[in-house]
């Protein structure tokens, strides 16, 4: 079944970062049952790049390292919940009340550490996302890590809500009712599966780790024109006027199989990885990108690299040749 994930955007509010709940459905994304939400490395300001996947802490200045030290303070982790996980569990007061007795503080806390160790200078931005997914999405040995604890607190919470539909209605409403939360409780399976969760944390470590190796390669000017619009900044554009986009900090990213993803990694490496993530850097939908599409950009990328070793060789043959001659008129 196909699956429906809220995103979650960031704003500025009277100047002070803060999680906007009425853009909740700013953007929202259709997923299937191995395609995820995964979180790019970048963080912006309006049309702009306020945060590279390389930046250190020590490389902000002023309003902007404030700014940006307040978002992983008090927000980088709800973000990236939001993202990766939607809004299942906000379908009653109930469910509100499990989410912030057992996720709200846990989640708060990871952000804090996060911000800490940042603001240590060592570690760059993609860096502190990668352990943002790690600390939020952490399976144990024995598979159960506070995520999986919270998820299956949520399927008995769903089970019961199941089990005990509303009693002064007609056979039809009730029927609504079931197959509605039936949908909410296979979706919030999602939360207990550790081998989804896994799967979230590796895709996430490679499309971060591929886009600090693009940053490195480009330089700023090449990067700025490598970008393209991503959802987040369209769905703003439609739903948040233009003063509040140029204030806001906020967060991009797309939805890929991060089956299809983790494949292509272990079969073609990662020059071919860090292909795939520029082309959806570009723009190419994460959804688009299936097995016939990563073989055509392996190809690619083994053709770029043939013809490069070619050209090495080229350029080398001369300095070849002159060495021989000199070790031959020296006999």
């Amino acid at each position: 079944m196909r699956r429906i994930y809220a995103a979650w955007t960031l704003v500025a509010a009277a100047g002070v970062m803060d999680c906007s709940p009425r853009l909740e459905k700013a953007a929202a994304f259709t997923l299937g049952p191995d395609s995820q939400v995964i979180v790019f490395p970048f963080m912006f300001q309006g049309y702009n790049i306020a945060v590279l996947p390389t930046t250190k802490y020590g490389d902000l200045k002023g309003n902007a390292r404030r700014r940006v030290a307040s978002f992983l303070e008090h927000n980088i982790s709800h973000a990236v919940w939001y993202f990766v996980v939607g809004g299942i569990a906000y379908k009653d007061d109930r469910s509100e009340r499990l989410f912030s007795e057992m996720m709200d503080g846990y989640l708060k806390k990871i952000s804090a550490g996060a911000s800490k160790v940042y603001k240590g200078g060592r570690k760059m931005f993609s860096e502190s996302l990668e352990t943002v997914h790690e600390m939020i999405f952490e399976c144990n040995k024995a598979g159960d890590g506070h995520v999986v604890k919270y998820g299956k607190s949520i399927i008995n919470r769903l089970s019961d809500m199941i089990e005990n539909a509303l009693g002064e209605v007609s056979a039809e409403e009730k029927r609504k009712y079931r197959r509605f939360w039936s949908r909410v409780k296979e979706r919030a399976g999602f939360l207990y599966s550790t081998e989804r969760l896994r799967r979230v944390v590796e895709a996430e470590k490679i499309v971060c780790n591929a886009c600090k190796e693009i940053c490195l390669e480009l330089e700023e000017e090449e990067l700025m024109g490598l970008l393209a619009e991503g959802s987040v900044r369209k769905a703003l554009k439609a739903k948040v006027d233009e003063d509040e986009i140029s204030r806001g900090l906020y967060l991009e990213c797309t939805v890929v199989n991060t089956s299809l993803l983790l494949d292509a990694h272990r079969e073609h490496g990662g020059d071919v990885t860090r292909e795939l993530v520029k082309q959806m850097l570009l723009g190419k939908k994460g959804e688009e990108i299936d097995r016939r599409y990563i073989n055509k950009v392996a190809n690619v990328v083994k053709e770029r690299q043939r013809s490069e070793m070619e050209k090495r060789d080229r350029e080398q043959d001369p300095e070849r040749r002159r060495l021989r001659a000199r070790r031959v008129g020296s006999l």
